[in-house]
């Protein structure tokens, strides 16, 4: 049809939908930011407020990034895929500017109509209206900014918050543990745990040895003792156990873990901290 059609007015129809695209673009990436960043908010703030298994962790972390897929797909992906016609951008010109109301579409409609009854002188002046007509359209005046404005601005909000987040060491730990949840990284809490036997955390120890664990909490005071989760792989299939640790001298405790042949990793909750 592009082919038949008054270069003029196929210039116009092309100026409308690269604006057009632009917009949706614009929106889609908006729209994108907004969810996934507000989503590692979201997630970071719960994270600092309730202790969350791993498990959680992970399944509400892949929810922000399904959720933000899915917003940018449906939200810009999937409209800039689409094909737009001459006849579809016509009705969408017409729509926001009633000054073009049924000539532009029927100017566009006549120039495809190579086999109708209609001539060609006929279907000439007809485009010779609209394009007289469309000689003081503004694209950018159909389709101004402001239709994204909004987005725009809720866009810049939550990514100016998510940067001020990310400037205190807490905050920047919060949303790397919500972008990466499968990460070794303490959790951010008031009580810390030190851990100081073994040196460093780690240690290797003879099979049916003991492994002598101590350890030192600061901050607020434990309602009770510090939780040691052990986990070790046995035939393919994880044994894992759980015991209160014994309170050693103040702030300190300890426990013991039997060792096997198989690697043996462990964790320790204290009030609301989580060792890695």
């Amino acid at each position: 049809m592009s082919g038949q059609i008054d270069p003029f007015i196929h210039g116009k129809l092309l100026a409308f939908r690269g604006r057009f695209r632009w917009l949706v673009l614009l929106r889609g990436i908006c729209c994108g930011s907004l969810a996934f960043l507000g989503g590692l908010l979201i997630l970071a703030l719960a994270d600092w407020l309730i202790v969350m298994d791993d498990r959680t962790r992970y399944g509400l972390s892949g929810a922000v990034y399904l959720v933000g897929l899915l917003v940018t797909w449906f939200m810009c992906v999937r409209l800039l895929l689409r094909v737009i016609d001459e006849r579809e951008l016509a009705v969408m010109i017409e729509q926001e500017e009633p000054a073009l109301r049924t000539k532009l579409l029927s100017a566009v409609e006549l120039s495809g109509d190579s086999e109708g009854m209609d001539s060609n002188i006929f279907r000439r002046k007809a485009q010779q209206y609209v394009i007289e007509d469309l000689r003081g359209v503004d694209m950018g005046r159909l389709l101004p900014g402001k239709l994204v404005q909004t987005w725009v601005i809720a866009a810049a909000l939550v990514i100016l918050t998510t940067g001020v987040v990310a400037t205190f060491d807490s905050g920047r730990t919060l949303l790397i543990r919500a972008l990466a949840p499968m990460a070794n990284i303490d959790r951010v809490s008031r009580n810390k745990i030190a851990i100081l036997v073994p040196e460093g955390g780690d240690a290797s120890v003879p099979e049916n040895d003991t492994l002598i664990l101590q350890i030192k909490v600061t901050g607020p005071a434990l309602e009770k003792s510090p939780l040691l989760e052990t986990k070790a792989v046995r035939d393919g299939e994880p044994d894992e156990r759980k015991v209160f640790m014994d309170s050693a001298s103040g702030q300190e405790y300890t426990s013991s873990i039997a060792m096997a042949r198989d690697e043996i990793q462990y964790r320790i909750h204290a009030g609301d901290a989580v060792s890695r």
